[in-house]
């Protein structure tokens, strides 16, 4: 699946395996279209529908949505230009449906 992230980077695939009991490994394959500047970091936001909430930890049920927020390895200030780059990230997340959403941020 290819998505949208930016002008500057765009997502052309990615990976959602199981890894333990509610431990996953999430890998995306990006594609940058300029140089980024600085380290940016990326958010994973696991939004669920209202019969979901409680399985959220208790920080996160009045946002409806889980927070996988981490710096990128490498970071993205070496990411080379017009080329693919992965990256991974393991998370802890309860065996319920997700609307995942992906961004960068400073």
């Amino acid at each position: 699946m290819r998505g949208y992230v930016s002008d500057g980077v765009s997502l052309e695939g990615y990976r959602w395996e199981k890894v333990g009991e509610e431990k996953y490994r999430l890998s995306f394959i990006f594609k940058t279209k300029v140089e980024f500047e600085k380290d940016w970091l990326i958010f994973i936001h696991g939004a669920v529908k209202k019969e979901n909430i409680n399985y959220l930890s208790l920080d996160r049920r009045q946002y409806q949505f889980e927070n996988w927020d981490f710096n990128p390895v490498p970071p993205t200030s070496v990411w080379p230009v017009n080329d693919l780059i992965t990256v991974t990230r393991e998370i802890d997340a309860q065996q319920i449906p997700y609307k995942i959403y992906l961004g960068f941020y400073t």
